[in-house]
């Protein structure tokens, strides 16, 4: 997507930032971001690009660790969500607590379990669902918008921009 944006337009510079907070929008500090949220915050305008849903995930020799597999948990900064919510309720022996980039990971590399957006397994032939954890965890969805200022909104630029990467998110998502 990126290669196409800049090839597309010569001008456009991308700053590409990973985590659970960033630059702002609503200070002009940024144009456009992706952020995976309820509803865009005030001084922000968006559009819902992508529902999240969420799976227990794990290599096969991680699920079949015995007594039981240990579980890769998200940190203190994402606390407040309903992933974390589950997490308490749900992960039982921790291995490991990281930013969801790292958790992800972590789980990855097969070090523990760990409740990860489908769409993210899709990606990772190595990762097989824990289908005992399927129904606690089926309620659990977010959504990602694309977000810009209220004041930019129109600009043609930021249009093409937000444009872009909603199709192609949009079309993750399917």
């Amino acid at each position: 997507l990126l290669d196409e944006l800049t090839a597309r337009y010569p001008g456009l510079r991308v700053a590409l930032h990973l985590g659970e907070s960033g630059p702002s929008v609503r200070d002009r500090e940024v144009d456009v971001a992706i952020g995976v949220m309820r509803r865009p915050p005030p001084g922000c305008w968006g559009r819902k690009v992508l529902r999240i849903r969420y799976g227990v995930f794990g290599t096969k020799e991680a699920c079949a660790r015995a007594p039981a597999p240990r579980w890769v948990v998200t940190g203190p900064s994402l606390r407040h969500t309903p992933e974390a919510e589950w997490e308490r309720k749900h992960a039982t022996d921790v291995a490991a607590t990281a930013s969801r980039t790292a958790m992800i990971a972590l789980v990855v590399r097969g070090t523990g379990i760990g409740l990860v957006p489908r769409i993210t397994a899709k990606t990772h032939p190595e990762l097989v669902e824990v289908k005992a954890h399927r129904a606690s965890a089926a309620h659990l969805e977010r959504v990602a918008w694309v977000l810009t200022h209220p004041d930019s909104r129109k600009s043609p630029r930021i249009v093409a921009l937000m444009q872009a990467l909603t199709t192609a998110l949009s079309a993750v998502g399917r």
